[in-house]
C-alpha cells in the first residue's frame, strides 16, 4: 500500500505527527501506572516524540494493523480488517505488527524486510506505547482488546 501514489486520498486519523498525541498518551501512562513501569514508558514515549519527524511524503497507510485486525491462519497472513483508520500516513503508522504479532528475532527479519530506519522505528514504538489509551478506555467493555493492548505495551518495555 506505502508504494501507491494517491495524492488526493484522506488523511489517517494517525496520519498526524506523534507528538500531538502527547497530552492524552502520559495521562493514559499515568492511568496504568499500577500494571506498568511509568517511567520506562515514558521514556520510550518520549524518545518517540523527539525522533525526527518523517520528511518524505504522505503515503497511503492502513494505521491501524495491530494483532486484532491481522487475521493469521496456519502461520500465515489470511487477511486485514478494518479500514476505519485508513488515509495518508507515514510509515510509523503501520508498524504495529512489529510489537502485536512479533517477537525477537522474528521482530528484527520484520524490521529488516521494511528497511525501517531508527527515527521511523521510535515512532512506530511510540504508537504502539498509545496502546495505553485502549487499556484504560476498554477496561470494563472489551477484554480481548485489553489483553492486545497489554501486550503490545509489554513487547515494547522488553524491547527497549
Amino acid at each position: 500500500m506505502h508504494a501507491l501514489d494517491l495524492p488526493d486520498a484522506p488523511v489517517s486519523k494517525r496520519g498526524v505527527p506523534l507528538v500531538t498525541q502527547d497530552e492524552v498518551t502520559r495521562r493514559a501512562i499515568n492511568a496504568v501506572r499500577h500494571e506498568f513501569d511509568a517511567d520506562a514508558l515514558t521514556a520510550v514515549w518520549e524518545e518517540a516524540t523527539t525522533a525526527p519527524p518523517w520528511d518524505g511524503p504522505p503515503m497511503w497507510v492502513h494505521a491501524d494493523l495491530t494483532d486484532g485486525n491481522i487475521l493469521v491462519r496456519d502461520g500465515r497472513l489470511h487477511a486485514v480488517i478494518d479500514f476505519s483508520l485508513l488515509g495518508l500516513g507515514e510509515p510509523a503508522n503501520d508498524l504495529d505488527p512489529a510489537w502485536g504479532l512479533f517477537s525477537g528475532e522474528s521482530r528484527n527479519v520484520f524490521r529488516t524486510a521494511l528497511g525501517v530506519d531508527d527515527a521511523t522505528w521510535a515512532r512506530g514504538r511510540g504508537w504502539a506505547i498509545t496502546s495505553v489509551l485502549g487499556i484504560s478506555y476498554y477496561e470494563h467493555t472489551n477484554p480481548g482488546i485489553v489483553a492486545r493492548c497489554r501486550r503490545r505495551v509489554t513487547a515494547v518495555l522488553a524491547e527497549h
